[in-house]
């Protein structure tokens, strides 16, 4: 560039750097990602218990396969999207790392409002 051969910015040589750039751009984002993936996938067994606990207090009557149905269609519905999605957005760089609590965040919410519907009765 100082030489004033703009046009080597548009040749090969450039685009070979310009991937290896995007390749090392990728490879960033996701090792940011990794303490923030290990944290969250630990934490949501406790997240889990928050939800189900409550739940199975609430349907202490009913059958196992009813009550094992009503905790997991949360997990499946609400936190595996939303685990996807941050850990998706957060490879690629359009959300930061701690994006992929966010299915978390959902059930922390979901399993407080449980819990006070629970302590209510």
């Amino acid at each position: 560039m100082l030489t004033g051969e703009f046009g080597a910015l548009i040749g090969p040589k450039w685009s070979g750097r310009h991937v290896q750039l995007r390749d090392a751009e990728y490879q960033l984002y996701r090792l940011n990602l990794v303490p923030w993936r290990r944290w969250a996938n630990g934490f949501s067994c406790l997240f889990f218990v928050l939800v189900g606990a409550p739940l199975a207090i609430r349907l202490r009557n009913a059958d196992i396969w009813t009550s094992f149905g009503l905790c997991f269609l949360p997990i499946l519905l609400l936190y595996y999207p939303l685990l996807m999605y941050g850990l998706d957005r957060a490879k690629c760089g359009a959300l930061p790392p701690y994006s992929i609590w966010m299915g978390n965040l959902a059930l922390l919410i979901g399993g407080i409002w449980l819990i006070y519907t629970v302590l209510r009765r």
